[in-house]
């Protein structure tokens, strides 16, 4: 066989070859090896985030005026006490703390007590506070100096020219 037919031999071979490999079909829930969730089913990173962050509303638990349309509870409260109790740990009582101005504290309460009612807890499942959650609060100067008392001190770096860490010298031979 020459060379003039040995070439287009092998780029027949080559594309057979290259056709035939391109016939797999990957199955319809994978593409490049991921597996998809289904739909209407939550992700498992999902599933982490949504538990952080009813740990964080639980462990903070302090409604604020934003939380509220004039004396009612707007959707930003809802979620916060929605996410308060499916935190996961027993809420008997829950408590919830209301930081809101004196003149309105009543209306509000009135409001949250229903709002969870409609989600099955009794009056008496329920504790309000005024004010905020004394719990939740830290001091900026209390959290650096104990990332302070973790971090090791900074050294400082000898440049490579002082006194006690001459140039090296180079002699030729």
């Amino acid at each position: 066989m020459s060379h003039k037919h040995l070439i287009p031999t092998i780029s027949a071979l080559a594309a057979l070859a290259l056709a035939a490999g391109c016939q797999h079909q990957p199955p319809q829930d994978k593409l490049n090896g991921d597996d998809f969730t289904p739909q209407g089913q939550m992700r498992a990173v999902d599933q982490m985030t949504y538990a952080q962050a009813a740990r964080g509303a639980r462990a903070d638990a302090t409604l604020v005026p934003a939380h509220f349309d004039g004396d009612t509870l707007n959707t930003l409260g809802q979620q916060k006490l929605d996410l308060m109790l499916h935190d996961g740990q027993a809420a008997d009582p829950l408590v919830v703390y209301l930081d809101v101005p004196q003149g309105t504290s009543d209306a509000r309460r009135h409001s949250v007590i229903a709002y969870l009612a409609d989600r099955g807890l009794s009056e008496s499942q329920v504790r309000l506070e005024s004010g905020p959650n004394p719990n939740s609060k830290s001091s900026a100067a209390d959290a650096q100096a104990s990332l302070k008392a973790i971090q090791p001190e900074p050294q400082a770096v000898q440049p490579a020219t002082s006194a006690g860490n001459p140039q090296p010298s180079f002699t030729s031979h």
